[in-house]
């Protein structure tokens, strides 16, 4: 079966122009495999994707237009079928995303910049000589802890 239906893909490609082979190519890269939809069709190695590939091949060859193509398949499968969906809400689809990306990078850009300043003005403000003599005055109490509960 695969054999067969990539031998007429084969047939008609050779037919086609360099342009028609170009819009083929175009077309298959715009359209989602049926079967799962995780793959265009000129990716997919389902039956579904090959028979759609030799659709879309003859199609072209028979002097149909990208969009005409495209609306045949949406009229079939819907919106779905499209790699990008059209119009605004397409567009918006990649934009927001993109967006709220973009926001929360800045930001978390700005929240670990604001950590930092505040470590440097933290390690600016306290001498360390008092870090180390309060870190030794813990120490001592936690030691007088431990020897007044450790004694039977």
């Amino acid at each position: 079966m695969h054999i067969g239906t990539l031998l007429l893909l084969l047939a008609s490609a050779a037919t086609l122009t360099q342009k028609q082979t170009a819009t083929v190519k175009k077309v298959d890269a715009s359209l989602m495999a049926p079967c799962c939809y995780s793959q265009t069709i000129d990716q997919h190695m389902s039956d579904a994707a090959e028979q759609m590939r030799f659709e879309v091949a003859d199609m072209v060859a028979s002097g149909s237009s990208e969009q005409e193509i495209l609306d045949h398949y949406k009229a079939i499968y819907g919106e779905r079928i499209l790699a990008v969906p059209d119009g605004v809400i397409g567009q918006l689809a990649f934009a927001i995303p993109m967006v709220v990306f973009a926001g929360s990078c800045a930001f978390l850009a700005l929240v670990l910049r604001r950590f930092r300043i505040g470590a440097r003005l933290s390690a600016a403000q306290t001498p360390t000589d008092m870090v180390s003599a309060e870190r030794m005055a813990i120490l001592q109490r936690v030691r007088t802890e431990l020897e007044t509960e450790c004694r039977w």
